[in-house]
């Protein structure tokens, strides 16, 4: 039923992940106890539907549950701890808790690094987040500076194709766009749309955003009929 769950959360079917995580849950608790390793990973799991469904205090009292069992079982300085410190810490940025968030994304940070070094693909979600923290408090300068470092670490494993490092390179584009250096952000928005068709698809819904964000900044520059082009497609893919 885990499994199952994880599955309609891959394929955004939401609540009936969410149905099959609780039950998931409600078994695993009978079967071992509240503090068993089993039931820990179904909350990891839970905790990723109820941030999806814009529940963010649930989801991170969900992770603070997993965190809670898999810390007394294994200690703080194991790496799924760590892991599911840094979710923690993430769940956290994403609800606004900044100062709670920080000091939970300095602690993985140090034990996975301990554990696998600088360059891991967990080490740049942790930076991410960081970086997050900084461009959310007006940080701008901090902001870009983490966000390369993110970006040099996926780079190094040869990830630049993949949706993640996109996903940095969309939120350096976003922070040079707030401070008005659309000459910097276009061609940072050109290559995470070419980066997103490649991987979703030409008419796939996730792209609203980015085709807006880089229609914004080339109507900036003047750049007048690509803007349009972008915005056109855009709408059609909101209206499906």
């Amino acid at each position: 039923m885990n499994n199952i769950g994880l599955a309609l959360l891959d394929l955004g079917r939401l609540d009936e992940a969410r149905t099959y995580l609780e039950a998931a849950y409600a078994i695993a608790v009978n079967a071992y106890g509240d503090r068993h390793p089993a039931v820990a990973i179904v909350m990891g799991n839970l905790a990723d539907v109820l941030e999806a469904q814009g529940e963010f205090v649930d989801a991170v009292e969900a992770n603070r549950y997993a965190l809670g069992v898999m810390e007394v079982l294994n200690g703080p300085n194991h790496p799924e701890v760590a892991r599911l410190r840094a979710s923690l810490g993430r769940r956290l940025v994403t609800a606004g808790m900044f100062d709670h968030a920080a000091p939970e994304l300095e602690n993985a940070r140090a034990v996975l690094e301990a554990t696998y070094g600088h360059d891991h693909a967990d080490i740049a979600e942790i930076i991410n987040s960081q970086a997050e923290i900084a461009r959310l408090s007006g940080e701008f300068e901090l902001a870009l500076e983490l966000n390369a470092e993110a970006s040099a670490i996926l780079e190094v494993l040869d990830q630049e194709g993949t949706l993640d490092y996109a996903d940095l390179l969309f939120v350096r584009a976003t922070i040079y766009k707030t401070i008005r250096d659309m000459e910097a952000a276009a061609p940072l928005y050109a290559e995470v749309l070419l980066i997103r068709e490649r991987l979703l698809g030409v008419d796939n819904t996730a792209l609203v955003a980015t085709l807006r964000d880089y229609a914004f900044v080339l109507r900036r520059l003047k750049r007048t009929e690509e803007a349009t082009e972008l915005e056109e497609r855009a709408t059609a893919l909101e209206a499906e």
